[in-house]
């Protein structure tokens, strides 16, 4: 199988040529075979549909040579959902404004999760507001996990 930044790579192009934005790949592990690659819309808060998925799907079976290198894997084209997972920074911009739940890995506060509206963030830093008004300031290199923390 081709690395995951040569995957991201071809990848992104087809997602983009159907109009659409990758937003993350999930590789397969030793107890899975999903390949799992995962879309948004251009339009922020415009949702993906199941003919959206379709279509980006389509477009990978038709690289064949793409589609061959993933073939001993479940090639699965979703939308990474509302409660997404934030790795990258371009997905922290997107999220500036919407709830997140962060929990942090490394330094004082290792091991500690906070919640809130994220403020701001912008090279490798952020902000959240928590509810009670608390400032909590992040490295992104410094988390453990990320998610968007969605309200229904």
């Amino acid at each position: 199988m081709l690395s995951k930044t040569k995957l991201w790579d071809r990848i992104d192009k087809l997602v983009v040529e159907a109009g659409f934005k990758l937003f993350d790949l999930e590789m397969p592990t030793s107890n899975s075979k999903a390949f799992n690659i995962f879309i948004t819309s251009k339009v922020k808060g415009e949702a993906v549909q199941i003919e959206n998925c379709l279509k980006v799907n389509k477009a990978i079976k038709l690289e064949e040579d793409l589609y061959e290198s993933l073939n001993e894997y479940s090639v699965q084209v979703s939308s990474p959902g509302v409660n997404r997972r934030l790795t990258r920074e371009e997905h922290f911009s997107d999220a500036i404004g919407e709830n997140v739940k962060i929990v942090i890995k490394y330094g004082d506060m290792a091991g500690q999760a906070f919640t809130g509206e994220l403020v701001g963030f912008s090279e490798d830093s952020g902000e959240i507001k928590e509810e009670a008004g608390n400032i909590v300031s992040f490295n992104l290199s410094d988390l453990k996990s990320a998610r968007v923390d969605f309200k229904f």
